[in-house]
């Protein structure tokens, strides 16, 4: 559809790279999107930095970019620190999903001690997890979520995180769109940076 769009001659820019895009390619359509490849790695580093060497993950699913390069970030950064992943669960980005992605991860790897979770709303469901297996958090298992969304900061304990721009992303949608209706000529992808919110969860 905004292909179809475009061609029209319809000013479209996307919010988020679209599935089959490579982040180093050029795009069909303009979009604005975070560094999430980057801030996965940025978080994986902090619990390595922090001395955590058994660090897993919990991906968002795998046919929306975001996870994808979220995933990609992860295993760059501990192939980058010579680590290999301590334990992968796939899940939905939701609460629940978390949770039960967080009880695999434990299942699969006991001493467990840093996950990095593709959202936040799955970070919460991960709190839950280790809340109900008894780990300490962080003194057991160091949390790490993703997007700093208003839940992460009243969570118990108060999640650690990667705050994406969305005002910042927002903003510079419109303000394409508006230089597109005035020249019609296509926009190059931006990626905006992130940066790591320190909590309480690692």
């Amino acid at each position: 559809l905004p292909r179809e769009l475009q061609d029209a001659g319809v000013p479209v820019m996307l919010q988020g790279r679209p599935l089959g895009t490579a982040r180093d390619e050029p795009a069909p359509v303009g979009y604005v999107d975070a560094d999430n490849h980057g801030g996965a790695r940025a978080a994986t580093r902090l619990l390595a930095e922090a001395g955590r060497t058994r660090i897993g993950t919990v991906t968002g699913p795998l046919d929306m970019a975001a996870a994808v390069d979220r995933f990609d970030g992860y295993r760059c950064e501990l192939a980058a620190l010579d680590l290999v992943p301590a334990a992968v669960a796939h899940a939905d980005f939701s609460v629940v999903g978390g949770r039960r992605a967080m009880h695999a991860l434990l299942d699969a790897e006991p001493l467990l001690d840093g996950v990095v979770v593709a959202n936040d709303l799955m970070a919460l469901g991960a709190l839950q997890a280790l809340n109900e297996r008894g780990r300490r958090v962080p003194d057991d298992v160091a949390l790490v979520g993703f997007d700093d969304i208003p839940l992460a900061g009243a969570a118990a304990p108060p999640l650690t995180t990667v705050r994406q721009p969305m005002a910042e992303m927002g903003r510079a949608i419109a303000t394409a769109l508006l230089e597109m209706v005035g020249d019609r000529s296509p926009r190059p992808p931006l990626v905006l940076p992130t940066e790591i919110v320190r909590r309480v969860s690692a």
